[in-house]
């Protein structure tokens, strides 16, 4: 292993801000394990940092040489600066976005839409359930906590190398995917409390499920009708096409029981 420069070190450290993140078209990767799962989804890795005095086995070695990316030995200080955690795990990598990024697909069997969630944890347990669930794609409106923070990125627990990640920059983008969408008479699904029951949910091929934030999917229902899934268990809400007598009394939005239970009959 080689000395990284002064230069890419602060150029990594950077990357804990989105800014930075797009332009540069990298995320990091931090930890052995996120490491290994990155290259058994054969990402495009572009470089690997590992801290003084840490272990990393040859068999890891060997498939970073295989794939011709540069290691370097940084110090615990170093290491400190690049990482977005308190107590580093020791090794981070840098990796490319994946292609199509910014692509959204219409066609899929099965999508799941986040529409503004800005919490990077609950963004990053969603994509997490929707690999393991295997949902087709994960895509995020404008306003949703970036899928590439490190935040996101640790919370996914690898789920970001399983599912196809989509991003739309802008409200124009957004609004044609949704027109595209409605123009090919693709369902989308959102949770409301009087909407139809879960149990009775046999949704077509393709769909979308909608899980947003109230201030986000009040804007864009004006434009855009979804059909509803409910329950009495669910305190979730949605517009469905038009104002929702639920908006006075702003219910609490659980992101815990959405991921554990509607994507779950989404899929079964």
């Amino acid at each position: 292993m080689s000395a990284a420069s002064m230069r890419r070190i602060k150029e990594v450290a950077g990357l804990d801000r989105r800014r930075n993140r797009k332009a540069l078209g990298c995320f990091l990767v931090e930890g052995m394990r996120s490491l290994e799962a990155s290259l058994d989804a054969d990402a495009h890795l572009v470089d690997v940092f590992v801290s003084e005095g840490e272990s990393v086995s040859s068999t890891i070695l060997d498939r970073l040489e295989q794939r011709n990316v540069p290691v370097y030995e940084v110090s615990d200080r170093d290491m400190q600066k690049m990482s977005d955690v308190t107590t580093p795990a020791g090794v981070l990598a840098v990796a490319h976005f994946p292609e199509g990024l910014h692509d959204a697909p219409t066609t899929m069997p099965r999508m799941l839409y986040l529409d503004g969630l800005q919490d990077p944890g609950n963004v990053g347990t969603l994509i997490r359930t929707a690999a393991w669930l295997g949902v087709d794609a994960v895509i995020a409106a404008p306003g949703t906590a970036d899928f590439f923070s490190p935040k996101v990125v640790r919370s996914s627990m690898g789920g970001i190398w399983d599912v196809a990640l989509h991003q739309l920059e802008s409200t124009k983008a957004n609004s044609e995917w949704l027109d595209a969408l409605q123009d090919q008479g693709v369902g989308i699904w959102t949770a409301d409390m009087n909407g139809e029951v879960y149990t009775d949910w046999q949704p077509g091929r393709p769909s979308v499920l909608t899980i947003g934030s109230e201030g986000a999917w009040y804007i864009r229902s004006r434009q855009h009708s979804g059909q509803r899934i409910g329950s009495d268990t669910l305190p979730l809400w949605s517009p469905g096409g038009r104002e929702s007598k639920c908006f006075g009394r702003r219910r609490h939005f659980d992101v815990a029981l959405v991921e554990s239970l509607v994507p779950r009959m989404y899929i079964l």
